[in-house]
């Protein structure tokens, strides 16, 4: 039950984080780069990769029964 809701929420952020990627990369296509919208980017980019160190190695060590 547990393994079920942490692969759950991680599913959950990955599907939300793909939407507002999206949107970001689509408002710099249509609107040119500006320090806003790289900003956001920026702030995209971090979020995943805080994402991953945490809880992507956490569902992996999880899945893997550690």
């Amino acid at each position: 039950r547990q393994r079920q809701m942490c692969i759950r929420d991680s599913h959950t952020f990955h599907e939300g984080y793909k939407r507002e990627l999206a949107a970001a990369a689509n408002q710099i296509g249509a609107e040119g780069p500006s320090v806003k919208s790289l900003h956001t980017l920026n702030t995209l980019v971090g979020t995943l990769i805080t994402h991953i160190r945490t809880e992507d190695k956490r569902v992996a060590r999880h899945v893997k029964g550690g």
